[in-house]
Order: structure tokens, then C-alpha cells, then sequence
């Protein structure tokens, strides 16, 4: 019962929070008694994403795929939205999307790509949808913060986050048991013209600034840590998203 009940609650915010949007992102609810058995469908592109309840937040349980335009790695802006899949250099989207990686881990996304006003926040939420479905938004650090304690702190969570296995994390995948349900994956990153840690390091935007140069905390993950990373990085970096709900 408390289960059903959370559920109609989550339905009814969404159809609130979508009512007005031409492609609203609603929640798919199969079963009306299990999370799991939850999925996000997004309407812009019509990938359906897996979602999990942890805590009081509902994340996205999957990395976003969300690829209106596509650039190969030469090419990075602090200024200009770009949109990248790792270890492919071209323009086509359909051949961006036909890739492996894609498939797997996603999109990776500068700074401008995923917040196109700019505006950082702090709040929680933060308040600031972004790059992501209607009805979600991108977290702030203390909105990942809040996931890492509900999960025993940064020294616990980083474990409890992972997907198990080395199917797409490589070995050892350090005391990886996906406890959470988040299924953490490991996209690697865009650094200085290059695609790095793919399969060794997950990292995932956040849209809190810091620092004289605005630089934005993100969350890190590796496969050979347990715990979770606090780091800044420069917003012509890309990285892959994971969403929140409103």
C-alpha cells in the first residue's frame, strides 16, 4: 500500500509539472507497485530510461542520451553547446547513435550543452531543468550529497552506486554492488581534446559553481575506489548527466 500510494503521488507531479508542455516526459507505470517497474519516457527523442527511488529523490538509473547535434573531440567551447560520444569523431547523429558507446553509456555534454541559461544554483533542488525531460531537472552538489548520505556517506556510496560487473566497468570494479539501484556507469570523460577513462571513471555534472573562474563541482566514481569524488572542472569539459525529479 505505501507503495501504491507513493506511486499515484509521483504520477500525479508529473502530469502536474507536464500539463502545459507540448512533449511532456511522463513516468510509464507498468505495474503500480514497484519502482522498478517505473520508466521515464523522453518525448524529444523517445528513449526510455529506467528511473529508482532512493531516499526521498527519484534518479534516473541510466545516463542520458539526449543528442540533438554531435561533435568530434577537437572541437571544445566554454561558450558554445556541444554534444559528444565517446571515441566518435564525426557530425551524423545517426551514425553517432549507431555506436556502441552511445548504447552504453550514453551522451557527454559540455557545460553550455547541459545548462543553456547558464545560471548555476546551490538550492536544493536546484531548480534548474536544463538539458534534461520535462518534469526533471539537473541536480545540484547538495542534491548528490544528499545521495551519498542516504547511502552511508562518501566513503559508502561510491559501492552502492555501481553497476556491478565488468561488462562496462574493467576490473577490479571495487566492492561494486549497485545496492541503490542507480546503476553507476563509467562514461569517462573529454579532457583537452581527448577521450579519457572510459570503463575506469564515471563522472556526472552537477550545477553548482565554485571558485573565482565558476568552475562546476561534479561527482567521480572509479573502478578502483569505493567511495565517491568531490572535483571541479572546466565547463568546456564534457561528462555525462544524470537527472532528478522535480
Amino acid at each position: 500500500m505505501k507503495n501504491f500510494l507513493f506511486v499515484l503521488i509521483i504520477m500525479a507531479l508529473v502530469v502536474s509539472s507536464c500539463g502545459n508542455d507540448e512533449n511532456p516526459s511522463p513516468i510509464n507505470d507498468e505495474s503500480f507497485t514497484d519502482m522498478e517497474a517505473l520508466t521515464l519516457t523522453d518525448y524529444r527523442d523517445d528513449n526510455i530510461y529506467k528511473i529508482v527511488k532512493i531516499g526521498d529523490q527519484v534518479w534516473m538509473a541510466e545516463n542520458l542520451k539526449y543528442l540533438p547535434s554531435v561533435v568530434g573531440p577537437f572541437s571544445q567551447s566554454d561558450s558554445v553547446a556541444h554534444y559528444y560520444v565517446y571515441d566518435y569523431d564525426g557530425t551524423d547523429v545517426a551514425a553517432a547513435k549507431s555506436t556502441e558507446n552511445y548504447n552504453n553509456y550514453g551522451v557527454m555534454y559540455n557545460w553550455n550543452a547541459i545548462n543553456p541559461g547558464g545560471t548555476g544554483s546551490e538550492a536544493t533542488p536546484s531548480g534548474v531543468r536544463g538539458i534534461c525531460p520535462s518534469g526533471w531537472h539537473l541536480p545540484s552538489y547538495a542534491e548528490w550529497e544528499q545521495l551519498f548520505n542516504h547511502l552511508g556517506g562518501t566513503n559508502e556510496a561510491g559501492g552502492k552506486l555501481k553497476q556491478k560487473g565488468t561488462t562496462h566497468w574493467k576490473s577490479p570494479n571495487w566492492e561494486a554492488t549497485n545496492q541503490s539501484g542507480f546503476s553507476g556507469l563509467p562514461g569517462g570523460i573529454l579532457w583537452s581534446q581527448s577521450f579519457i577513462y572510459l570503463k575506469n571513471r564515471g563522472n556526472f555534472w552537477s550545477v553548482t559553481e565554485e571558485g573565482p573562474y565558476k568552475d562546476v563541482l561534479v561527482y567521480r566514481q572509479d573502478n578502483d575506489r569505493s567511495e565517491v569524488l568531490k572535483r571541479s572542472f572546466g565547463k568546456e569539459m564534457a561528462m555525462c548527466v544524470r537527472c532528478v525529479m522535480d
